[in-house]
């Protein structure tokens, strides 16, 4: 094995452990957070997320290069039982909801704290008076924005079907 397949191997185990800790910490601020966080807001829900429609989240989903809607809908015209953990459901069931729930909310999490990131280097490369750090900031904190909505916006729908789900099985 060469120095690049050995440096490129190095780097994936890093990534991995780095990611490992990052999951590990998102899934310990769900605990720690008390549940009405998780739960959909009022005004997420109104008129079934039309704030969320008029705010491109819908549309940016579709195109988010790593569990993007076409990318999936792609991806399983190869392969019908594609499953990305984390991103889709394996099987359309109350089960496999409620455990993409949770990862949603470590997804939340692990945004927040990107877009916060990008917030507090925007402040403070505004007064370093830093252009190229200004941009950088705004863009990181933008980008991390709206991954935080799209979370949002599918919790709110996915609370919609449970509901519905326990309602059916009271009558």
């Amino acid at each position: 094995m060469g120095l690049v397949e050995t440096c490129k191997g190095g780097y994936r185990e890093i990534n991995n452990r780095y990611q490992n800790l990052a999951d590990t910490i998102a899934y310990k601020i769900a605990e720690i957070l008390p549940a009405r966080y998780f739960k959909p807001f009022p005004w997420e829900t109104a008129q079934k997320g039309i704030l969320y429609k008029l705010l491109g989240v819908e549309l940016i989903k579709r195109y988010i290069p790593n569990g993007g809607d076409l990318e999936v809908r792609e991806r399983r015209k190869i392969d019908p039982k594609y499953h990305q953990k984390g991103f889709t459901l394996k099987t359309p069931t109350l089960e496999e909801i409620l455990k993409y729930e949770t990862y949603s909310r470590k997804h939340e999490i692990l945004h927040t704290a990107g877009t916060l990131l990008g917030i507090t280097g925007l402040i403070t490369a505004t007064s370093l008076n830093n252009n190229i750090l200004i941009v950088a900031s705004a863009a990181w904190g933008a980008g991390n924005l709206y991954p935080v909505m799209i979370q949002r916006s599918s919790r709110a729908r996915m609370h919609r079907v449970l509901e519905r789900a326990k309602r059916i099985k009271n009558y």
